[in-house]
């Protein structure tokens, strides 16, 4: 009976090791929030409000996916040109690559849904969101081990956020895959 309770520890151990979960701070956290809420009252489509999955990873997104027109309003505004978010884009990507945020996923409204909504870009002035649409249901648990979403198309959207955390600015562009 020991050895199977030393066992059990040890794995639960190596298993919390390994998922490199970290917490986001409360701000982010809000301005998610905001922006998924400003995401609800623009889509055309109604499923998205009553089922959404938010991903728990943050998935770095290039702004070349943007179309020119949104990445020269969005680079104008934040008055950066695509050096600077470049080297932003390599910040945030070595920061978030590969980590779980539990936040994240607790902001989701149901536990398999055909839209998951993924944080593509984060700091504190601007957020890049993809809504996906997925071929069949995707579920939440299936998100925590780092799943490849089978996406059919994708709304891209930019938010610009204040010292407050208003939302200033928004935008976005739609991406279709198949």
């Amino acid at each position: 009976m020991k050895k199977i309770l030393i066992l059990l520890f040890v794995c639960l151990l190596l298993n919390n090791c390994t998922r490199n979960k970290k917490v986001l701070d409360y701000k982010k956290i809000e301005m998610v929030e905001k922006s998924i809420q400003r995401i609800l009252k623009l889509e055309t489509n109604k499923k998205v409000e009553n089922c959404y999955l938010v991903n728990p990873n943050i998935n770095i997104l290039s702004i070349e996916e943007y179309s020119e027109q949104t990445k020269t309003s969005l680079l104008k505004k934040l008055e950066w040109n695509k050096e600077d978010f470049k080297k932003l884009s390599n910040e945030l990507y070595r920061k978030h690559h590969g980590v779980y945020y539990q936040q994240l996923a607790n902001l989701s409204n149901c536990k398999s849904s055909y839209s998951v909504i993924t944080i593509s870009c984060l700091n504190d002035e601007f957020l890049l969101i993809k809504l996906e649409d997925t071929y069949g249901k995707t579920a939440l648990d299936s998100l925590k081990s780092g799943f490849k979403i089978p996406v059919s198309q994708a709304k891209l959207y930019s938010f610009i956020f204040n010292e407050r955390g208003e939302i200033l600015h928004d935008s976005q562009d739609i991406i279709f895959y198949n």
